[in-house]
């Protein structure tokens, strides 16, 4: 799978476990009184038809500590991929502190940055982009938010989405990943 090994004796957690379709959350708290920075990995192991196409996060984002999304496209050929960050539109759902400017940054194994973005309909493929959206049952963004997306086209490999915040700016984003069109 690609995973590191965990050190023997250490406090870290791993399961496995077979699921039915649907739609499932991993809920990841610190012991009372204990606080840090955690890595929470979801490998999909099978080579069912049926696979795991969507991947996101709900992450607390302040200066010098970005919200960070790792993504492995495999396989022979590229895939399409819609990556969002969302903040403003949060908002609307209830969430409080939401990130008010949140910005996605897309970088390649080498740490090339690949795609950027500070506000999603700044995107030259803004029209391409809402109808992936669509497509793949993610709900709309609001206009003139300042919400961050982007679709890309990436070749097999290992990727990185960096979701950063605006100066002095604190807030709750949504770090979403999905797979547009399959090879």
């Amino acid at each position: 799978m690609g995973a590191f090994p965990l050190e023997s004796g250490s406090k870290d957690a791993a399961t496995s476990v077979t699921l039915a379709a649907g739609s499932y959350t991993v809920h990841l708290t610190a012991k009372p009184g204990e606080s840090g920075v955690a890595l929470v990995e979801i490998y999909e192991d099978d080579n069912e038809a049926d696979r795991m196409l969507n991947l996101s996060t709900r992450a607390f984002v302040a200066p010098g500590f970005p919200a960070i999304a790792g993504l492995g496209v495999r396989g022979a050929v590229p895939k399409k991929m819609l990556l969002r960050a969302v903040g403003p539109t949060l908002a609307g759902f209830g969430v409080g502190q939401p990130l008010s400017n949140p910005r996605l940054e897309l970088k390649d194994e080498r740490a090339t940055t690949v795609a950027l973005n500070d506000d999603w309909e700044a995107n030259s493929n803004l029209g391409e982009l809402r109808g992936a959206a669509t497509a793949v049952g993610a709900f709309p963004l609001s206009a003139g938010s300042r919400d961050a997306a982007l679709l890309v086209t990436l070749s097999p490999g290992n990727f990185t989405a960096i979701v950063e915040s605006g100066a002095n700016e604190s807030g709750v984003v949504l770090v979403e990943v999905y797979e547009v069109q399959r090879p």
